[in-house]
This record gives structure tokens, C-alpha cells and sequence, in this order.
């Protein structure tokens, strides 16, 4: 049996849309799966052992409502915190070490980049990276299209392009130096460099025309740096962005979902079973059952 873990708590929003994803992933293999969600709190507390899983979900949200900046209060909380004389934070990092996929979406990714878990260069558990506010100066919700490294657990097999990918955020602007932040410049674009050469990166903001990489708003609706729009870590276990693909897992979760089924209506065919999103939690289910196997 494959289990999965979803945290709630402390803001977190999106941990049943995230439960229920790897549930139907799991129907839709045939694979024995347990997707559970329990709040973290039992995790920071040290009445929950993140050992027994296979697979750790960091959902979207309002973690303590980003005061003092998306996701910073969390990430100092784990950093502070001790389970067995060790942080919390190195418990996360022994999961993922140990074998473990930890995904993040949206605040889940926030958390990991600046807990130091992405990008993971060089195999190092230091932030390098951060999110900011958006360069637009608003909360955005829309829908563009990604740009997948397709050689990443979450996206392999898949079309490189993904289309009509939700987001939702206001802090997703991905920086690896800031003017008045604590990275020098040349240290930032030397963790940049290395970064997209040593394929630390997911997946990017796409310009619709020129199937590119870009940093055009609203292609891409936050400014983050050369259109990087998740990370991976050099395990290939870790890895996060900031859309909400627990969100397109459902044919009807798809913005043209109406005009698909009219059509399907008109020329007497079936609709869809599956939505894109729902791949990447596959993907993820059967490396995992693959990983559980090898070791």
C-alpha cells in the first residue's frame, strides 16, 4: 500500500482537493493507496511520524495568513521546533532523504523553497531562493500555460506543454537575489546558473506565441526570474510550483469544460475521463510504488 499525507492547519486550504486527487489517481491505476489528511501540528508536536509515508503533500493556502511574508511564520516555526532533539525541518529533510516525495502547490512550494528544500543545489538544505510579491502588485487568479520539464517525477511522459493551469497567489514572484535581501548579487546569479543548468527546474511560465520561457506579464502573472515557474531538488523527489494542479484533476475543472461537452454532445462522443492534472498525481503514485519496491 502506497500511503499519502496531506497536511491541514495553520491556514492551509487546499489539503481535501489535494486528497482527493491522489485517491483518484489511485482508482484510476488500480493501486492500493491511503490518502489521509492530518493537521501538522501533530507533526511539529511529535505525535506523528511522516516515517510510515510514501508521499508528503504541502497544499495551498493561507499559511497564518502570510504575515510577515508567504510562508515565513511556518518555516520558523519548523526550524524551532524539536522532535527527538532534532528540528522539524530536519525531520522534512530526512523524509525526502530517506526515499520519501514531498510535493508542494502554491504556499506548500513556498514553504519548501525558503526551508532551503528547493532548489536543493548541489544537494545543500539551504535557501538560496525566495518568493516575493508579485510584480503586478495584486493578488492574481487566472489560468495560463506551463511549459513541464518532462523528465521530472510529477510530469514525465506528459505533453511538454500543459494548458489552462490554475493559479492563485500574491507572493509567487520566484527571486534568487534581491537589492536589499541577505544574497549578494553574484552569489544569486551563480545559484540561478546553477539552477537551470543542472535542471533544477520544473516547469516555466509559457508565452503562448512563442512557446518560450517567459517573464511577460500576464504569461507570466508574477515576474518570476527567466519564467521558472517550479523547482525540483537534485534527489527528484522534492519538488513544487505554485499552481493548483489538485485543481484541474476533474474533466469539469477544465475552463472550456461546457463548450467540450456540447461539442462531445453534438457529434455523439464521450467525454473525457481524465483531466491533465490528474497525470502528475499518477506520476507520482507510481514512483512512489516503484521507489517502495526498490528499496
Amino acid at each position: 500500500m502506497i500511503r499519502v499525507l496531506t497536511f491541514k492547519g495553520l491556514g492551509i486550504g487546499c489539503y481535501e482537493e489535494a486528497c482527493h486527487a491522489y485517491r483518484k489517481a489511485g482508482t484510476f491505476l488500480g493501486m492500493d493507496i491511503n490518502s489521509e489528511v492530518r493537521h501538522i501540528n501533530e507533526f511539529i508536536r511529535g505525535s506523528l511520524d511522516i516515517k510510515k509515508y510514501h508521499v508528503l503533500d504541502l497544499a495551498g493556502g493561507f499559511l497564518h495568513g502570510d504575515q510577515l511574508g508567504c510562508a515565513q511564520n511556518l518555516v520558523a516555526i519548523l526550524r524551532s521546533s524539536k522532535i527527538d532533539g532534532k528540528s522539524a525541518s530536519d525531520h522534512l529533510f530526512d523524509f525526502i532523504d530517506d526515499g520519501g516525495i514531498m510535493y508542494g502547490q502554491c504556499n506548500g512550494y513556498q514553504v519548501m523553497v525558503k526551508l532551503g528544500i528547493l532548489p536543493g543545489i548541489d544537494g545543500k538544505r539551504e535557501q538560496v531562493a525566495s518568493l516575493m510579491e508579485n510584480d503586478c502588485g495584486d493578488y492574481r487568479v487566472g489560468r495560463n500555460t506551463l511549459l513541464l520539464n518532462t523528465k521530472s517525477v510529477p510530469f514525465k511522459g506528459m505533453d511538454r506543454i500543459l494548458k489552462d493551469v490554475p493559479y492563485r497567489h500574491g507572493e509567487g514572484k520566484l527571486v534568487f537575489w534581491e537589492k536589499y535581501g541577505s544574497i549578494p548579487e553574484d552569489i544569486g546569479r551563480e545559484n540561478l546558473r546553477k539552477a537551470m543548468e543542472y535542471g533544477h527546474v520544473l516547469a516555466w511560465y509559457m508565452h503562448p506565441e512563442e512557446s518560450e520561457p517567459t517573464e511577460e506579464f500576464p504569461y507570466n502573472p508574477n515576474g518570476s526570474v527567466e519564467g521558472i515557474a517550479g523547482l525540483v531538488d537534485s534527489t527528484g523527489r522534492a519538488f513544487g510550483h505554485m499552481h493548483h494542479t489538485e485543481c484541474l484533476v476533474e474533466p469539469y475543472h477544465s475552463s472550456d469544460y461546457l463548450k467540450k461537452k456540447d461539442d462531445a454532445r453534438r457529434r455523439k462522443i464521450a467525454m473525457p475521463s481524465q483531466s491533465p492534472g490528474l497525470r502528475v498525481f499518477e506520476n507520482i503514485l507510481l514512483h512512489a510504488q516503484l521507489t517502495r519496491e526498490d528499496s
